[in-house]
């Protein structure tokens, strides 16, 4: 939060072609290696028509 807020208005999300998710860029460290391979292997999963892991419910996403 660069300029101390957090807006969601950005028009770009409401693209049929966009999807939006949360990050946290301070994490990283020891986690940054498995953070990585866990999003090499959704890509992957996506790719070929699989279902990526650690998908959120719909009651959880910011909408």
């Amino acid at each position: 939060m660069r300029h101390r807020r957090f807006e969601m208005g950005h028009p770009f999300l409401d693209l049929p072609n966009v999807i939006g998710s949360p990050h946290n860029s301070a994490g990283g460290g020891v986690w940054r290696d498995n953070s990585l391979r866990r999003a090499v292997a959704n890509s992957r999963r996506a790719l070929s028509g699989e279902t990526p892991w650690y998908l959120i419910g719909a009651e959880e996403r910011m909408l």
